[in-house]
Formats: C-alpha cells, sequence, structure tokens
C-alpha cells in the first residue's frame, strides 16, 4: 500500500518553537534519508514544518477545545 501512496503523500512534520531554517533543515535531510520524500524540489514540496505551537493550536481548534472560550470573548466585546 505505500508503495501506491508515497509519490502522493505530504508530510507535515512539528518542531519546538525555537527552531528555524538550520534545524529544518537537518529534518528534512532526516526525511529524504528515510525515504520518506526524494531529494528533489518535488520532494522538499512535499514536506512541511509547524512549531508545536501551531500544532498545538490547531488541535484545539479542531477537537473544539476553544468554543467556549471563543463564545465568552465574544460574549464580553473581546473579540472585535
Amino acid at each position: 500500500m505505500w508503495r501506491t501512496l508515497k509519490d502522493r503523500t505530504d508530510f507535515i512534520l512539528t518542531h519546538p518553537n525555537g527552531w528555524e531554517g538550520a534545524q529544518q533543515g537537518m529534518m528534512r535531510k532526516a526525511a529524504v534519508q528515510a525515504g520518506l520524500i526524494p531529494d528533489n524540489g518535488d520532494g522538499h514540496s512535499r514536506l512541511s514544518f509547524v512549531t508545536e505551537g501551531e500544532a498545538s493550536l490547531h488541535f484545539c481548534v479542531q477537537s473544539g477545545l476553544t468554543n467556549d472560550a471563543i463564545k465568552v470573548s465574544f460574549y464580553f466585546g473581546l473579540v472585535s
């Protein structure tokens, strides 16, 4: 099954909030060495990075954990 999907799969990797280009480059190299993506522009375009903070926020929003907080803030006029 992996062989049929591997050329059409996008990967999103998380990293600590303080990491930037050099660390992302090392993670990209590891993804290539692990065989997740080829070492070319097409392969690199299928790999994205988000910080742990961004990943946590997306999880909270997708799972509805922020719904009550948003309603309270809107009710008290904290959201414009």
